[in-house]
């Protein structure tokens, strides 16, 4: 969506305002679409990170199987899939918190700013 189009809806939306300014969004209705959306969100980055966890232990597993006369070179892959497998935790994790901070954001702005009327 451009920008030209949201200034646009914007102001469609600012002269539509009753006559007393009020909320962009409903406040109720604001924060129980970001309660959902957010419940949503969080539901998909923890299959996310189970998924980490599924794929990490599977790699690790099969890391340790693999080359079993070498044990440096085992200890080795074995490390750092480990590590590997951390960094995708805390990946997930902070998207996570990004994410549900910026659903939450968009709602405070929605549901506090008011329209201003005087022209």
């Amino acid at each position: 969506m451009n920008w030209g189009r949201a200034w646009l809806v914007f102001e469609s939306l600012r002269s539509m305002a009753p006559g007393r300014p009020g909320p962009l969004v409903a406040p109720r209705l604001g924060w129980g679409v970001a309660a959902l959306v957010t419940v949503v969100w969080s539901a998909l980055c923890a299959g996310a990170y189970g998924l980490v966890l599924l794929l990490g232990n599977w790699a690790i597993t099969g890391a340790s199987y693999g080359a079993t006369w070498n044990v440096e070179l085992v200890e080795f892959v074995t490390s750092t899939l480990s590590v590997l497998q951390g960094v995708g935790h805390v990946m997930v994790a902070v998207v996570w918190a990004l994410v549900s901070l910026a659903i939450l954001g968009v709602t405070w702005f929605l549901t506090s700013f008011r329209l201003n009327r005087s022209r």
